[in-house]
């Protein structure tokens, strides 16, 4: 009878598959609705300062003080039916091929994929939703990008269909997947750093001892995953942005790819520091840093110092290492205070400090060794 009555229990009520999406879609938009001027000064300070031009905002306050009062309160919300487009194509894709994917991947038991699985899945959902949400980002960025230019230049798109109407007319449907490649790089980078991170700090804090598994770990632990996935991501997404918003110049793109435009070392140092990047400028200190280099070389091979008096050097250690190594460790010394900017290519010795003690000292043996035989020798 009991096993009757088990058999009998309903199953509990799940949500369809659609439902699911739709809630994850729905959830992505309402979050977009608050974030959107944040996403906006992120776009307009990736722009700053591109090519020669100075940049145009110091601080994200800057930026948002400058929007405010050159656009007005409606300024920080420019784009916004892009951006809740963008989350209704990549959220809703994204959630949709990582919930199918995992439970296919999950075990007949339930059991879950393990976390390596789970990465390879997160960023798998992640390039598709990307793909498929690139349209929507290719008019968000403009959208965002286009207060910052002068009223001539701007193109003046009144809302997310009539951007996507206008680059297809204007620029052909394949503008509408630009940058495709740097937008799912980066959904890759963000969904494995993201997961890594989140699972990898949450673990440390638990043992820390000062935190328990309840929602403020999970808060401090994603606090921690959102800065560590933000530095990760930040290269990628200038690059997405950039050739997202670039022009046609007689009739070629501004950058071919994203490894053309990919920012130097001293560009990302630039930035990091607020200051202006100039690649002029930047150029000719590096032109003079590698001139500085050149000269330098030539000298190490002229220079010579004079001559330092006699150190006495083999008188110092014949005794330990006999008089023909001595004389011989003499003129090797005498060679190299003279010419101590020859390259260590170009030196007679080229031993180091350690290599050249434990000769010494074999030597010194070798000596005592001798010494003790000739005088055994003698004795008999």
């Amino acid at each position: 009878m009991a096993a009757a009555a088990d058999t009998a229990k309903p199953r509990p009520k799940t949500s369809p598959k659609s439902i699911k999406f739709l809630f994850g879609g729905l959830a992505g938009m309402g979050a977009t609705v608050f974030v959107q001027p944040l996403d906006l000064v992120k776009n307009r300070m990736q722009l700053s300062g591109q090519g020669s031009k100075a940049r145009e905002y110091k601080t994200s306050f800057h930026a948002v003080a400058s929007i405010l009062r050159n656009e007005g309160i409606g300024g920080i919300y420019t784009g916004l039916s892009a951006g809740l487009l963008r989350q209704a194509t990549y959220t809703t894709t994204r959630l949709g091929i990582y919930t199918v994917l995992f439970e296919r991947l999950s075990k007949a038991d339930g059991t879950p994929p393990n976390f390596l699985m789970k990465a390879l899945i997160g960023m798998t959902a992640g390039a598709t939703g990307a793909f498929v949400g690139t349209p929507a980002e290719v008019a968000l960025i403009r959208m965002t990008a286009d207060g910052r230019l002068p009223a001539d230049q701007r193109r003046g798109y009144t809302n997310v269909f009539n951007a996507l109407i206008r680059i297809t007319r204007e620029e052909g449907v394949t503008t509408l997947w630009r940058g495709c490649i740097p937008t799912m790089a980066r959904a890759v980078v963000v969904n494995a750093a993201q997961l890594a991170s989140y699972s990898q700090s949450k673990q440390a804090l638990l043992d820390s001892g000062y935190f328990r598994d309840d929602i403020l770990c999970h808060f401090c632990a994603s606090m921690i995953s959102g800065l560590v996935t933000t530095a990760a991501s930040m290269p990628v997404d200038i690059v997405k942005t950039r050739i997202q918003n670039m022009r046609m110049i007689d009739g070629k793109p501004e950058y071919k790819n994203g490894l053309e435009f990919a920012p130097s070392d001293e560009e990302l140092e630039a930035y990091r520091k607020g200051e202006e990047w100039n690649p002029q400028k930047a150029e000719e200190r590096r032109r003079l840093k590698e001139q500085a280099a050149l000269e330098m070389e030539e000298a190490s091979h002229t220079q010579k110092r004079p001559a330092s008096p006699n150190s006495n050097y083999r008188d110092k250690y014949s005794h330990l290492i006999g008089t023909s190594a001595a004389k011989d460790a003499a003129h090797t010394l005498q060679a190299n205070q003279t010419y101590g900017c020859v390259p260590v290519a170009n030196k007679r010795d080229t031993r180091s400090i350690e290599e050249a003690m434990n000769e010494i000292r074999a030597k010194k043996r070798l000596k005592k060794g001798e010494e003790e035989a000739t005088g055994s020798g003698s004795s008999v």
